[in-house]
């Protein structure tokens, strides 16, 4: 009787091995097709993102370029204005502080 239900309980144990490494194998053969696919979604997405990023950059790359540009532009005309400007003031200083200063000799 003793060895009947050792039997019996071999023979369970193996049909419950079985099944638990059948379910394991199938398991990791989904797990490994899921991991698979989102590996390609993910390397999909991130390409598309970056051609996106690298376009958006450069946009911005050329617009800030240009805005740039304009500015520089505006601020040396703006400069050169001012130097003028000074320039001027600075010749009639000079005349009137030369003029006062030949009517102080």
């Amino acid at each position: 009787m003793h060895d009947e239900y050792t039997k019996g309980y071999a023979q369970i144990y193996d049909e419950h091995t079985k099944g638990y490494a059948q379910i394991y194998d199938e398991y990791t053969n989904e797990y490994s097709h899921m991991h698979d696919e989102f590996t390609k979604e993910y390397a999909q997405i991130y390409d598309e993102y970056t051609k996106e990023y690298s376009h958006m950059h450069d946009e911005y790359t050329k617009e800030y370029s240009h805005i740039y540009d304009e500015y520089t532009k505006v601020y040396s005309h703006m400069h050169d204005e001012d130097t003028k400007g000074y320039v001027q003031i600075y010749d009639e200083y000079m005349k009137g502080y030369s003029h006062m200063h030949d009517e102080y000799k």
